[in-house]
């Protein structure tokens, strides 16, 4: 094979190479939460711990979604996480707080709350 006639096929496959790195930080970026939405899924993470509500999906996509955050962030969102861990361990009123708001604001993050509710009940 000349090299004229390799040309083309180097050619497309330049393009397609191409094509599939622009596509894969594309990919990888497309579950990356917003700086506010990182800090409510820090409250549900310490809502869920302070229920004692097994949840290692939740934790791992926090884990996973705390890198390349801006400090101020990382601070707010351990406070917000402390303090629903907190609210979900003073009483039983409290805990009643933690489970309604859980199961409210943390199903976006597929919380799994809702079970705790009921078998409290």
């Amino acid at each position: 094979m000349k090299l004229s006639n390799a040309a083309p096929f180097l050619f497309a496959a330049t393009i397609a190479l191409a094509g599939v790195a622009a596509f894969a930080p594309a990919q990888a970026a497309e579950h990356r939460l917003s700086d506010a939405a990182y800090i409510a899924e820090a409250r549900c993470v310490g809502l869920t711990e302070g229920l004692k509500v097994s949840n290692t999906v939740l934790t791992n996509d926090f884990d996973r979604q705390s890198g390349a955050r801006v400090p101020l962030a990382h601070v707010i969102a351990e406070q917000n996480r402390a303090d629903g861990q907190r609210q979900a361990e003073l009483s039983p009123y409290w805990r009643q707080i933690a489970i309604k708001d859980a199961a409210q604001s943390c199903s976006t993050f597929g919380s799994k709350v809702s079970a705790v509710a009921r078998a409290d009940r």
